[in-house]
């Protein structure tokens, strides 16, 4: 009989775990130079309504500086009835939002900022779902898909121009001498 009800109980809690549409995550560019920037876009179509969103943002903080003062949001902010957080940490950055005002559904720009490349590398940019939650009807959520991204650094290779520009002079500088 306790075998039962712990098995119900199980049911009942995978049951109220429901989905709440997809997340991906777009990179402006793909493939970076060291030093470029580069802007990542968090983009949700949320099925169901929300209050509440914690997630991490995964991505090689040894190839990436985030850049915080670039975050913008289509969540509001107000510091009484919404808030919204956006930090870097060990594993990339975090963003947290809970509002006491209203729920929000649809299609949401979570976050978009920019990151600038720091060594070559190659890096994901993954979504790890800590929490979306309602807590008018008391329900978690977890998206049902998470669409990421790549990025790709590499060291600049000149251009052609100018290995013929370089390869010119030398030839100028050696019969320059050959003529003294």
């Amino acid at each position: 009989m306790k075998r039962l009800k712990m098995i119900l109980l199980s049911i009942c809690a995978i049951a109220n775990y429901a989905h709440a549409g997809f997340i991906k995550i777009e990179l402006d560019n793909q493939n970076l130079a060291i030093g470029e920037v580069v802007t990542a876009s968090l983009i949700a179509e949320l099925s169901n309504p929300v209050d509440t969103i914690d997630l991490d943002i995964l991505f090689d903080t040894g190839l990436f500086s985030l850049n915080t003062s670039s975050v913008i949001s289509n969540l509001p902010s107000d510091g009484i009835d919404n808030f919204f957080a956006f930090e870097a940490n060990s594993t990339g950055a975090g963003l947290t939002f809970l509002s006491f005002d209203e729920v929000f559904s649809g299609s949401l720009l979570l976050a978009s900022f920019e990151l600038t490349a720091l060594t070559e590398g190659i890096s994901i940019f993954d979504v790890q779902t800590r929490d979306l939650y309602n807590f008018t009807l008391d329900e978690s959520y977890e998206f049902s898909e998470v669409i990421p991204a790549n990025a790709n650094i590499v060291t600049e290779v000149p251009e052609p121009s100018h290995l013929a520009l370089s390869l010119f002079g030398l030839i100028l500088i050696s019969r320059l001498r050959k003529n003294k």
